[in-house]
C-alpha cells in the first residue's frame, strides 16, 4: 500500500504539469486574440508569453501549474521515491531487518518531501515578488494537503507519527509563510502582495480544520488497529491453550489405555481411530480387527469358595494382598 501512495504522488505531480500546460495553452490562445481581455483576465505575464515564439518550455508549464517545481527538484523527488521503494523492498525481503523500519522510512520520506517542497515554494514566492504572483500560497497548501492525504490513507504510520508530521508542517507553514509575506510586502506594497498575504492567512484556517479531521481519523484507526491486534493475540493464546489441553488429554488417555491394554494394542487403536477420521470425510468406514492370535497359552478359571464371607471379615488391603499372592502362585 505504501508503493500505491508513492505512485499516486507521481501521478499528482504529472497532473500538476498537465494543468500547467492546459492553462498555458488556453491563456496564450486568448491573449493572441484580444490584448485588453488578456491583460484584464490573466495579467501581463500571460500576454508576454503569448507574444513569444510559441515554443513551450518547462518554465512556462511550471509557471501555470499549481505548484511551480523546477526540473532539478522534480528529478530529486523522483530519485527519493525510487530509493524509498528500493529500501522498502529490502526491508520486507531481508529477515534480519526489523519491519518497523518501514514505518520510519515512510515518515522520513514524507517529511523530506514536505520540507523540500515548502522551502522551494517559499523561495519561489520571494523571487516572483515583482509579478505579484500568489502561486507560492497555493503551492504550499497544495503540497501539505496532498502529502497529508496520501500519508493518512496509504501508510501504516501510527497516530504519533501523523501528529509529529503535522507539527512539522504547521511550523514550516507559519514560519515560511510569515517570513515570505513580510518580505513580499516590504518590497512590493501593492494590492497583489497584500492579497497574497491575506490568502496565506486564510489558508491557515483551512489547513487547521483539515489537520484536525485527518488526525481524528488517524486516532480512530490507531484505536481500531490496537483492538484488532489484541483480539488476534487473545485468539492465538486461546488456540494454544486448546492445543495444550488436547495434547494433555491425549497423553492421559494413552496412559490410561496402556495400564489396561498392551502397548501394541493401544497403538493399533489409535491408528484405527485416525483411519476412521479420514474415512468419515469420504463417508466410507471400514473396520478392521485388532485381535491377535497367541499360541501356547493356557487359561485358568477358578472360583474361590467362601471369598465373600472372607472379604467381610478382613480389611480391603488384606484382600488385595491375598489376591496378589494367589495370582503369583497361579502364574508360577
Amino acid at each position: 500500500i505504501v508503493f500505491v501512495g508513492y505512485g499516486l504522488y507521481v501521478l499528482l505531480m504529472l497532473s500538476n504539469y498537465l494543468k500547467g500546460y492546459v492553462e498555458y495553452y488556453y491563456q496564450t490562445k486568448w491573449c493572441r486574440t484580444s490584448e485588453i481581455l488578456c491583460l484584464f483576465l490573466f495579467g501581463p505575464a500571460s500576454y508576454e508569453a503569448a507574444q513569444s515564439d510559441g515554443k513551450v518550455t518547462y518554465d512556462m508549464v511550471a509557471y501555470y501549474a499549481v505548484y511551480n517545481m523546477n526540473e532539478y527538484l522534480s528529478f530529486a523527488v523522483l530519485i527519493l521515491l525510487v530509493l524509498a521503494c528500493v529500501v522498502h523492498v529490502v526491508i520486507h525481503r531481508v529477515a534480519a531487518i526489523e519491519k518497523w523500519w518501514a514505518t520510519v522510512v515512510v515518515a522520513a520520506v514524507y517529511t523530506l518531501l514536505l520540507t523540500g517542497l515548502l522551502i522551494s515554494a517559499a523561495a519561489y514566492g520571494r523571487l516572483r515578488v515583482e509579478s505579484g504572483s500568489g502561486q507560492w500560497v497555493t503551492s504550499i497548501e497544495f503540497v501539505i494537503i496532498n502529502l497529508s492525504t496520501l500519508m493518512s490513507f496509504f501508510t501504516d504510520a501510527p497516530f504519533l507519527g501523523h501528529f509529529l508530521w503535522w507539527f512539522v508542517a504547521t511550523a514550516l507553514y507559519y514560519g515560511l509563510g510569515v517570513t515570505t509575506i513580510g518580505a513580499t510586502v516590504k518590497i512590493d506594497e501593492s494590492y497583489n502582495a497584500i492579497r497574497n498575504g491575506a490568502n496565506a492567512v486564510s489558508g491557515c484556517v483551512i489547513l487547521t480544520m483539515y489537520s484536525i479531521i485527518l488526525l481524528f481519523g488517524s486516532c480512530l484507526r490507531d484505536k481500531s488497529n490496537r483492538k484488532q491486534f489484541l483480539q488476534r493475540v487473545l485468539m492465538v493464546k486461546q488456540q494454544n491453550q486448546i492445543i495444550r489441553e488436547k495434547s494433555r488429554n491425549e497423553r492421559m488417555q494413552r496412559h490410561f489405555l496402556e495400564n489396561i491394554l498392551p502397548a501394541s494394542v493401544v497403538e493399533k487403536l489409535q491408528l484405527q481411530q485416525e483411519q476412521w477420521s479420514l474415512q468419515l470425510q469420504h463417508d466410507k468406514i471400514q473396520t478392521s480387527s485388532i485381535s491377535q492370535r497367541h499360541f501356547g497359552v493356557g487359561m485358568l478359571y477358578a472360583d474361590l469358595v467362601g471369598f465373600t464371607s472372607f472379604c467381610k471379615q478382613v480389611d480391603p488391603f488384606s484382600v488385595m494382598v491375598f489376591l496378589n499372592d494367589l495370582f503369583e502362585v497361579f502364574d508360577g
